[in-house]
């Protein structure tokens, strides 16, 4: 598994103020189940409408929607950022990011998820329900890891940070990063190594 930090400069976006709606917790809540699936779940959910009531979103033409997110004259990386931030369970999110690296045929990157204040100890408790594990080499926090060969994902229990999949092969996992350049830690999802495209759409719908 590959990781890729991103840095830059998020562009403030407005949020409507959840502490004006009481059920924001309860909508917020089941939205974070979704993305910590890392599958078309989240994006299938942003298409209901009363997340219009909270972010700037975009409907597809293929019945899913996405977050409303713009580069900062990068191509590569797009930021929502959240003004004021999220407060939920405890967790400070400022912004969603995306980003993707496409370096041939065979190996290519994608990244989706939140940025925090918070520690990494702070997120799990708040994100109770996800089954958090530690990588095989014991550097990274990681959930809901899949491989995939020869037309088949199953669960994969040799992460290993640091390596790329090989040609044929695919990733798909949750992970807590600390990025120490923008100095938040992220709670991602990615999708990585090589992906036929419809594959690639089961996980990524928006894309």
């Amino acid at each position: 598994m590959k990781i890729k930090s991103l840095c830059f400069i998020g562009l403030l976006m407005p949020f409507f103020a959840n502490a004006q709606n009481p059920s924001f917790d309860d909508d917020f809540s089941h939205l974070l189940k979704s993305f910590t699936q890392c599958d078309k779940t989240f994006f299938s959910d942003l298409n209901k409408k009363i997340y219009r009531n909270y972010f700037p979103i975009v409907n597809l033409p293929n019945g899913y929607s996405k977050f409303v997110t713009k580069s900062n004259n990068n191509p590569k990386k797009s930021r929502l950022t959240f003004d004021p931030p999220i407060i939920f369970n405890g967790l400070k999110i400022e912004s969603f990011d995306q980003s993707q690296y496409i370096y041939n045929e065979h190996l290519k990157y994608y990244f989706w998820g939140f940025n925090t204040d918070n520690t990494f100890e702070e997120i799990k408790s708040a994100l109770s329900w996800v089954d958090w594990q530690i990588s095989a080499d014991n550097t990274l926090n990681i959930a809901n890891a899949l491989f995939y060969k020869n037309g088949v994902w199953s669960d994969n229990k040799h992460v290993l940070n640091n390596t790329s999949p090989v040609k044929g092969t695919a990733e798909n996992i949750l992970f807590l990063e600390t990025d120490n350049i923008i100095g938040k830690v992220t709670i991602q999802c990615t999708i990585q190594g090589d992906i036929p495209l419809k594959e690639l759409r089961r996980f990524r719908p928006d894309l």
